[in-house]
């Protein structure tokens, strides 16, 4: 049987989200819906899908290709935004006397319609349009000429005269993404396990209280300690300081900085978090704070609290000083040239990739070598300093955009501070060691040298800020 799946809802009675993503791209718990409805599709044993689409059209096209991620063969059919369904069906050239399975793309259910399409075989053609929850989920088998066609129509309605057809209530639950309640709820619901049918992705990692499930090439805090569970896409950069408390869903590539915590709450795909903000049942998306309990939302202008975490913040970038840049180089090349003597005096070397602050607020990839002496472990950093994003010395480039200062390859938070620190430990450390001048700052790096050698007994990750503060004892 063919389907036919309408992804041309506008989302206008979510704005301001609707700015960014039309329905069926909403993320639940970092997928698509749309990806949901053609998971079920192919259960199914459906192989064609006409995908009727408006709004987003490029990104919905991008997104689902041609199919054959689902074993689908997928054709795009254009419509105007919400344009009504007896409008569009004519057009589609489908067999009046076959009937054909009808969707909407826009709307999260429970996966039912293999059971569906199974019913459908012994009923030789009859209207069957089942309630799911005892609501209207949006699907249907009728034929292309039927009359019931406009209860496909958006606002969907539960029909109250069901002469003339089957009506199956079918087991499971349906999300019609009405409100910002709704986004929130099904994102933590299937985050929690509690939609039937529909499970998160990821490797699982359990927590104090429950599960997290998390993406590749992420960056998180310790999370068997937190309070909370649910899904952390891709490419996600959480502070280890951050608290996960309740059901959270963080999207792909967000970024969430230092002394966060986030409780029942949704951040979507690509979102920045500045340094010490708490959300507790709130939507967040790029610089957009949404309230789904009041129905209130605020833009936040100041990218270092709230923005793109693709986009640089409002931090005006700092250039590099070509005398630096030019040491970089010499120090990459010899060593490139001094690399097996590295190898065989510096232990058991294990490349991490990392992801860093530049001095210009924008997010950078970079390597050290784990295993080994913490000094020589930043050596591969010297590419970002020939590159102009970072100084040779100064804050530790992984922990964060600095209120003013520089961030650099070697400092005494990268090199000598143990590494269960405290913030505010970090933060004194680090504005001392900005005022000082570079050959200052090269003798305080000496000074905790010395003081780490004089502790033979201790690893060398034990000094604390005192040992930073001139006239304070060591």
């Amino acid at each position: 049987m063919e389907a036919i799946v309408f992804a041309n809802r506008s989302g206008w009675e979510l704005s301001p989200l609707d700015r960014r993503y039309c329905p069926a791209l909403l993320p639940i718990a970092n997928r698509a819906v749309i990806e949901y409805t053609l998971d079920d599709l192919a259960q199914a044993g459906v192989s064609r899908v006409r995908l009727v689409v408006s709004n987003q059209a490029r990104e919905i096209e991008a997104l689902v290709g041609a199919g054959e991620k689902w074993g689908l063969r997928v054709e795009y059919h254009l419509s105007k935004v919400e344009e009504s369904v007896t409008a569009v069906v004519p057009r589609l050239g489908l067999d009046p006397s076959t009937p054909c399975l009808f969707v909407r793309g826009d709307v999260l259910r429970s996966p039912n319609l293999k059971n569906l399409m199974v019913m459908a075989t012994s009923l030789d053609g009859e209207v069957l349009q089942p309630l799911l929850g005892r609501r209207n989920a949006g699907i249907a088998i009728l034929r292309p000429t039927s009359e019931r066609l406009g209860e496909l129509e958006w606002p969907l309605i539960t029909p109250a005269d069901t002469r003339g057809r089957v009506i199956e209530l079918l087991p499971g639950d349906c999300n019609t993404l009405e409100t910002w309640r709704d986004l929130l709820d099904a994102n933590l619901l299937v985050a929690s396990h509690a939609v039937p049918g529909l499970s998160p992705r990821g490797a699982a990692r359990p927590s104090a209280e429950a599960v997290f499930f998390t993406g590749s090439h992420c960056r998180l805090p310790a999370l068997a300690p937190q309070a909370g569970g649910g899904v952390i896409g891709e490419h996600c950069t959480l502070d280890k300081s951050c608290l996960l408390q309740g059901v959270v869903v963080i999207g792909t590539g967000a970024v969430v900085d230092r002394a966060c915590r986030i409780q029942d709450a949704l951040v979507m795909p690509h979102t920045y978090l500045g340094p010490g903000l708490a959300l507790e049942g709130k939507i967040v998306c790029g610089d957009l704070l949404l309230d789904p309990a009041t129905g209130g939302w605020i833009q936040v202008s100041d990218r270092d609290l709230l923005g793109d975490s693709r986009v640089a913040t409002t931090r005006p970038a700092e250039k590099t000083p070509p005398l630096e840049r030019t040491v970089a180089l010499i120090g990459l090349t010899l060593t490139l040239l001094l690399s097996p003597l590295l190898l065989v005096t510096g232990g058991a070397w294990r490349p991490e990739k990392r992801r860093l602050f530049s001095n210009g607020g924008q997010h950078r990839m970079g390597w050290v070598l784990g295993g080994g002496n913490r000094g020589l472990a930043l050596l591969p950093l010297l590419v970002l300093v020939v590159r102009g994003d970072l100084r040779l010395f100064g804050a530790d480039p992984s922990r964060g955009i600095e209120e003013a200062g520089s961030l650099g390859v070697w400092g005494p938070v990268q090199l000598w501070l143990h590494s269960g620190a405290s913030d505010e430990e970090v933060d004194i450390v680090q504005r001392h060691f900005r005022t000082l001048s570079p050959l200052r700052q090269l003798a305080m790096l000496w000074r905790w040298r010395r003081q780490a050698r004089r502790r033979p007994q201790a690893d060398d990750t034990t000094l604390t800020a005192s040992s930073a503060i001139p006239g304070e004892p060591s």
